[in-house]
């Protein structure tokens, strides 16, 4: 009987240990998942920061206004360019506009929260592709900056901010990335 009693303890044991390594799984799974909605989590809310950056064109289509809407400043911020695609029933053109003189870029060191900063832009080609009808235009501003907790950010118009990781091989002047704001 003892043998019994010794292979049943045997068994229970065996279970015991398979019921805590299958636990111990589960628990460790669970804590992964939860490690990347917790990223995710928060990633989206350093994005949402920086979606409280907005570039416009205004009714003249020469005017870029650049507004903070967020409750932090946003540094080095630098007017890309702008691009504009109209769309014809013939076909889509993508225009590349640059600031009004070549020789000077648009840039601010800070835009303080609830400031809206203007560049010009030469779009006379625009205009005169721009008409009334049946046409549609996609306006977007292009914008680099950084914000307040040192992330650096590129916007195109009311698309999504996209982090910039590597601003030497992703953005045109990335020297005014690489000085920390508070050196400057």
């Amino acid at each position: 009987m003892t043998d019994v009693w010794n292979a049943l303890g045997a068994v229970g044991t065996c279970a015991a240990a398979i019921v805590a390594v299958t636990i111990a799984t589960l628990d460790a799974r669970r804590h992964r998942r939860s490690e990347a909605e917790q990223r995710l989590e928060q990633a989206d809310r350093e994005k949402e920061k920086a979606r409280t950056v907005v570039a416009t064109l205004g009714h003249d289509l020469s005017q870029a206004r650049i507004s903070n809407f967020g409750t932090s400043p946003v540094l080095n911020l630098e007017l890309l360019g702008a691009q504009v695609t109209v769309t014809r029933q013939s076909g889509s053109q993508e225009h590349q506009f640059r600031p009004r003189d070549e020789r000077q870029q648009y840039g601010w060191q800070v835009v303080a929260p609830g400031q809206t900063v203007t560049a010009t832009i030469d779009t006379q080609d625009l205009r005169d592709q721009v008409s009334p009808g049946p046409d549609t235009h996609d306006l977007a501003i292009d914008i680099a900056f950084t914000d307040a907790d040192g992330r650096i950010w590129k916007r195109s118009g009311d698309r999504q901010p996209e982090r910039i990781l590597d601003a030497d091989t992703q953005l045109p002047n990335s020297h005014a990335y690489r000085t920390a704001p508070h050196q400057r």
